[in-house]
């Protein structure tokens, strides 16, 4: 949560159209595409799906995270800052 806040205060002071905003987007978009995944997998254990979301969650965050980690060390933009894939 500490990330998501910290990129919401950054984007404020990236400049139009640099590589950082789209990380900024991407991990924002993370952030919230992540808390609304464990809600429906809390809400889904009933039903038994809800385990098996909450097992792939993790390892969707973290190469969601490792992605822009590299692009960003190569100063390079996220191709696509909204999408739900990697």
């Amino acid at each position: 949560m500490i990330a998501a806040v910290m990129a919401y205060l950054f984007k404020a002071e990236a400049p139009a159209g640099s590589w950082e905003l789209t990380h900024y987007s991407y991990h924002i978009r993370t952030f919230w595409v992540s808390l609304l995944l464990a809600v429906v997998g809390v809400i889904g254990i009933v039903l038994l799906i809800g385990i098996f979301l909450l097992a792939l969650l993790p390892i969707w965050v973290i190469i969601r995270s490792i992605v822009p980690l590299v692009k960003a060390a190569n100063r390079e933009p996220m191709p696509n800052p909204t999408t739900w894939l990697f």
